[in-house]
């Protein structure tokens, strides 16, 4: 099968946070990741990615990563930041932040 589906609240440790559920879609050209999240806490909910090379948006709703598009689900984004972490003073990695807009209960994103 080319979906799979689990929870993953248990790795976050937060009361507040009754189910994370992430499903993957697999194609021979790209990967969706849908996240169904179950969160009655008052704090904004932030989907980060973790990438080695530096995202580059592209317009709203994609982001380039490397040889990589990005498109994300819009509707349920607040903001998008970009940051570089390094370490020992030299670039590590890249994060890309989606802080969902308050009450959003699903976030999506391709990469293909």
């Amino acid at each position: 099968n080319d979906t799979f589906t689990t929870d993953i609240a248990g790795a976050y440790g937060i009361a507040e946070l009754h189910s994370l559920s992430r499903r993957f879609d697999c194609k021979e050209d790209s990967v969706t990741v849908c996240d169904t999240i179950s969160y009655e806490g008052k704090g904004k909910i932030t989907e980060r990615l973790v990438c080695a090379f530096e995202p580059i948006q592209k317009n709203e709703g994609i982001l380039s990563v490397h040889n990589c598009e990005i498109a994300y689900e819009k509707e349920n984004v607040a903001s998008v930041s970009i940051a570089r972490h390094t370490f020992n003073g030299k670039p590590d990695c890249f994060t890309i932040d989606f802080e969902l807009k308050d009450g959003a209960q699903s976030f999506t994103f391709t990469v293909k």
